[in-house]
């Protein structure tokens, strides 16, 4: 039997983009390749099968399809806590309803993609000292989400406690 080159496996890394994502193998009139062309982030096979095994074997004297890992990587989202102020003995900005471009924002979503859960604000300490200026609290944000495509990272803001001006 007359033996064909097992094509190499694709070197790239691959990371979501909101568009589809090749997994480039060698050309072949001897062989197909399936699945190689994917979407959203996660991890794939790509099979790669001979069209005719009564002739062809792989160049490892196989002739069962080979299969290779297609792994698309999530796309980077930055969630950013914009900085708070209070005056002494003020109370703390509220941060129970956080809102977007007011509260936070947000880079790294593609295309039309939104936030499919909004994060979590929250002081820390929990309760800032507010009788005293300077820094009361870093603002730290969790949980939000934009899907399976994405991974969040956070950048804490903070709450500076100033004097009122007389």
């Amino acid at each position: 039997k007359a033996k064909v080159e097992i094509p190499a496996a694709d070197p790239t890394p691959f990371t979501y983009s909101g568009g589809d994502r090749t997994y480039t193998l060698a050309a072949s009139g001897l062989y197909t390749v399936a699945d190689n062309i994917r979407k959203s982030a996660g991890t794939y096979t790509v099979t790669v099968t001979l069209k005719d095994t009564e002739n062809y074997v792989w160049s490892d004297n196989t002739d069962a399809a080979k299969e290779y890992t297609f792994i698309i990587g999530n796309a980077q989202v930055t969630v950013t806590v914009k900085d708070k102020s209070a005056y002494t003995y003020d109370a703390a900005p509220d941060l129970s309803k956080p809102e977007p471009d007011k509260d936070y924002t947000v880079s790294g979503l593609i295309g039309e993609d939104k936030l499919t859960t909004a994060p979590t604000l929250a002081y820390d300490p929990a309760a800032p000292d507010l009788t005293k200026t300077g820094e009361a609290a870093k603002i730290t944000a969790s949980g939000a989400s934009a899907g399976e495509n994405y991974e969040i990272t956070y950048v804490d803001g903070k709450l500076t406690v100033t004097s009122r001006p007389s």
